[in-house]
């Protein structure tokens, strides 16, 4: 699968030493666990996520791919710090 850009996250101590706990038991690294969550949580949440874009292209008064390109500017999006996948693979 291609890299995604790379960046640090800070946890309160309780739940990094869950984090911790439940990376060890399932015999996985921190890293791959967090990565796992995150994925798996945008994934769950993508129509909601695509429902807030329609209502923030329709607060802009643009469209939904131009607010998409916008949000991606404003939050300093670097696509050349990884490859881009606009769908998650199958693999």
């Amino acid at each position: 699968m291609p890299k995604g850009k790379t960046w640090p996250i800070g946890l309160p101590p309780f739940h990094e030493q869950y984090l911790l706990w439940w990376a060890y038991c399932k015999g996985t690294s921190k890293t791959a666990l967090s990565q796992n969550v995150i994925q798996a949580k945008v994934e769950a949440n993508r129509d909601d996520i695509e429902i807030m874009l329609q209502q923030q292209a329709k607060d802009w008064g643009v469209s939904v791919e131009e607010t998409k390109a916008k949000i991606l500017a404003i939050m300093k999006y670097d696509p050349s710090a990884g490859n881009i996948e606009t769908e998650p693979s199958e693999d």
